[in-house]
C-alpha cells in the first residue's frame, strides 16, 4: 500500500482487521516543483458528496489512477469504454496531468444527461 502508518493510523488499522497490510508509501518522489500545486475538480467536492448520498450504501465503486503510472490513450479509453458499459455506480478520481480531451470525452453522455447518472469524475 503507497501510505504510511503515521499519515493514517486510523484506516491502516481498520483495513488490517480484514487483510493483511504492509505500508511502503511514498514509492516515488513527486515530479511535480514543491513551488507548484496542481489541483482541481470536474466537479466541486460538494456535488460530489451529494452524489454520493443520492446512490444506495455500498452501492459505488472507487476507482483512483493515481499519479505514479501513466496510462497510453488506448489503455485509456479501453478501461474508460469497460468501467461505462459495467453499469455499476462510479466514483473516477484521475489525475490531471494524464487527462486528455478525448479521454475525458469517452466519460461524457452521449444520448441524454442520464447516460452519466452512474459516473462521477473528479480530478486531482
Amino acid at each position: 500500500m503507497d501510505n504510511f502508518q503515521e499519515l493514517e493510523p486510523e484506516l491502516i488499522e481498520n483495513m488490517s482487521k480484514n487483510c493483511p497490510i504492509k505500508t511502503v508509501g511514498p514509492l516515488c518522489k513527486s515530479r511535480v516543483s514543491e513551488k507548484t500545486t496542481v489541483s482541481g475538480d470536474f466537479f466541486k467536492a460538494d456535488d460530489c458528496i451529494e452524489w454520493l448520498d443520492a446512490k444506495p450504501p455500498s452501492s459505488v465503486v472507487y476507482i483512483s489512477f493515481g499519479s505514479v503510472v501513466y496510462l497510453k490513450q488506448g489503455q485509456h479509453d479501453e478501461i474508460a469504454h469497460g468501467l461505462m458499459s459495467s453499469g455499476c455506480n462510479l466514483a473516477l478520481v484521475l489525475p490531471l496531468i494524464t487527462i486528455t480531451i478525448r479521454a475525458l470525452s469517452l466519460f461524457r453522455p452521449r444520448e441524454t444527461p442520464r447516460s452519466m447518472s452512474n459516473c462521477h469524475v473528479c480530478l486531482s
